[in-house]
């Protein structure tokens, strides 16, 4: 099923609240789904120069979902897109919304663009380990220019969890466990990135690496402010 939704102002809202009997602290290991929890995450180019400001908040929470608003800024402190997503308990973690696979970039190159989407979430255990294989991921969207229909897909593949590591952090000394995967994007040609993630109880992402097949780093993410 498809989801329509526009940058920068977000039009919908895709989730209905329903009690559930499993708190949030418990269902929820790597990611805050308390409303009224902020945090920034700074993007860098391959130059280690700042190029993009994300600013996340809680907006709504139950016991089951919180809905997560995202705002893009550029250098200058103009807001460029506007998103918004889901965090759902289920099982023994959580199911991020698809469209969160959206970047930075991305998001300001949609901007203002009526999109169709559909996909299938990021599935996120609580039972992170070494070694163990998380499921793949997958967004697709089009939107309509003219009489010409653009669509591009996202697939997330090859998620595993990498190791362990302690990271010095603008909010602190955090304990984090890694997760890898490659992203493979079709629009028109394919291009694939193979990405680098750092989760941290209670936190969510504190860092992110973006690299090439040839291992050339194009971008990296780091979280500069959180909020709670």
């Amino acid at each position: 099923m498809y989801s329509k939704f526009y940058f920068p102002a977000l039009l919908w809202a895709a989730y209905s609240f329903h009690p559930s009997p499993v708190s949030k602290s418990e269902c929820s290991r790597y990611y805050p789904m308390e409303e009224g929890t902020s945090f920034e995450i700074t993007v860098y180019d391959e130059k280690n120069i700042p190029n993009a400001l994300m600013e996340y908040s809680i907006v709504q929470a139950n016991d089951r979902t919180s809905i997560f608003i995202s705002e893009i800024q550029n250098p200058e402190g103009d807001i460029v897109a506007t998103a918004e997503y889901g965090v759902t308990c289920k099982g023994n973690g959580v199911l991020i919304d698809f469209n969160s696979m959206m970047s930075a970039e991305l998001l300001k190159q949609y901007e203002g663009k009526p999109l169709r989407m559909r996909g299938i979430n990021i599935e996120l255990p609580n039972d992170l380990k070494i070694g163990q294989k998380l499921p793949d991921a997958e967004m697709e969207t089009s939107f309509s220019s003219g009489t010409t229909k653009i669509s591009m897909s996202i697939k997330m593949q090859n998620r595993k969890v990498e190791g362990n590591e302690t990271l010095q952090t603008p909010v602190g000394k955090l304990d984090c466990v890694i997760v890898s995967y490659k992203t493979e994007i079709i629009s028109g040609i394919k291009k694939t990135v193979y990405i680098k993630e750092w989760l941290a109880e209670g936190i969510g992402l504190v860092k992110s690496e973006e690299y090439e097949k040839n291992g050339t780093l194009v971008r990296k993410s780091i979280l500069t402010e959180f909020d709670k």
